[in-house]
């Protein structure tokens, strides 16, 4: 009923001018003050008003062109961020349009299944409310025309301002064209549907020196593009006992007649661990959307340049994403992070479990905590007894409960960062 509501706003919007607001006010008023006759004269304002607004009305159902349209949308968006994009109008009408305008149709944008890992994981759908605030907010807008000759062709800018992550698709745009009062538009649909990936918020942080030295990786930052062990191939040398047999160069040893073994160079380079906890209650949706908010503004940094930086949340199923050094781009693990979903059938011990798996290769762990509680806390406690730093953020839904909160790490002598939503721009500034 609510979207059905908001369809019905958003038409009265974009068929009704600002002069034609003001006409039917004036109607209403007039009908009001005219109903004694013999009293007042406002009824005759009312029928002349009236009479105005009718025959607009009637211009309005006709729509005299036929045009073409075709968006040229970026790869991707940001939350918060003004979206430009230009849309190529071509008229197919033997005459001359004029006085046209374009708009999108933001009551029916919505978002589509992404695709993680090859799997249809996440889903998103635009929410009534977030129609709602898109379409109050002004986001949209009425985007002029010049006058269009026969098989003419222009290119109008237009803008969108995100408020939600994810694949959103665009479905419909409307041409417009006032009737000779200015008072209703006449209007022509035309289906166009694209889909534009929209990032998550992302936020300047401070320089952190992540704790942490570099470690043996077996199978050095090749195991990802291959199947196996392989590695960077330095040297040959006779055959060893207990040298694996898939180490054998079989050329030099039909051209030498004895066995000649690959040497590989052996791989130490710093690997982050990027743990994103997903676990979480209806009501803190805002604390999730900041904490992957928080994590797309990590994978941004420099961190991937010289090291792995591996993302590890639990949706579905366990996921594990590795970035840096030639592997996945960022712009992968941004396209994740888009489309990331809460996790409510499962325990935060999936996550715990998937990151003590690694905790051999990883040179340190960055935590993002929507809730502190026992199980979270003997996490930590296991990665400190396995010497591995952490870097943890936890989030809070208001400054009274993080004030609380950082009294409490204090006490226990805990180094976590704990950030109101809110105020996480201004917070992550005096870090």
């Amino acid at each position: 009923m609510g979207r059905i509501a908001i369809r019905i706003l958003f038409g009265m919007r974009r068929r009704c001018s600002a002069v034609g607001t003001l006409f039917i006010v004036g109607v209403f008023l007039a009908a009001g003050l005219g109903i004694d006759t013999y009293r007042t004269f406002a009824y005759q304002i009312f029928a002349l008003f009236g009479t105005i607004i009718l025959i607009s009305f009637v211009f309005s159902l006709f729509f005299p062109g036929r045009l073409s349209v075709h968006r040229r949308l970026p790869r991707f968006g940001t939350v918060g961020q003004e979206l430009k994009y230009d849309v190529t109008v071509t008229n197919l009408t033997k005459r001359t349009q004029q006085g046209l305008s374009v708009i999108e149709d933001v009551a029916e944008a919505g978002f589509v299944s992404a695709h993680v890992g090859g799997r249809a994981g996440f889903k998103r759908k635009k929410k009534t409310s977030s129609l709602l605030m898109m379409m109050l907010s002004g986001t949209i807008k009425h985007k002029h025309i010049p006058p269009l000759l026969t098989g003419d062709t222009c290119e109008i800018g237009m803008s969108i301002t995100p408020i939600q992550r994810g694949y959103l698709i665009l479905r419909n745009l409307y041409f417009m064209k006032p009737d000779p009062f200015n008072i209703f538009r006449a209007q022509k649909k035309t289906s166009h549907p694209q889909t534009l990936l929209v990032l998550p918020r992302r936020y300047v942080l401070p320089h952190f020196d992540l704790p942490g030295s570099r470690k043996y990786q077996p199978g050095g930052h090749h195991l990802t593009y291959s199947v196996g062990d392989a590695q960077e191939f330095t040297a040959l040398r006779d055959y060893r006992p207990g040298d694996a047999l898939r180490r054998i160069h079989w050329r030099s040893w039909a051209k030498t007649g004895k066995p000649i073994i690959k040497e590989y160079e052996e791989e130490f380079f710093v690997r982050h661990a990027l743990v994103l906890d997903t676990f979480m209650d209806q009501e803190e949706e805002m604390l999730f959307e900041e904490a992957v908010s928080l994590a797309a503004s990590f994978v941004c940094t420099a961190l991937t340049r010289d090291a792995l930086l591996e993302l590890m949340f639990v949706g579905p199923e366990a996921y594990c994403l590795t970035t840096g050094r030639g592997l996945n781009t960022i712009d992968k693990a941004l396209e994740v992070l888009a489309c990331v979903q809460p996790c409510r059938d499962k325990k935060f011990s999936h996550l715990a479990n998937l990151v003590q798996s690694r905790s051999n290769q990883l040179s340190s762990v960055i935590c993002f905590f929507l809730k502190w509680d026992p199980e979270r806390e003997h996490f930590l406690d296991r990665l400190k007894a396995h010497n591995l730093p952490d870097l943890s953020f936890l989030l809070c839904s208001n400054d009274r409960i993080a004030a609380r909160q950082r009294e409490r790490f204090h006490e226990q002598g805990r180094m976590i960062q704990v950030l109101s939503v809110g105020h996480i721009r201004e917070e992550l500034a005096r870090l």
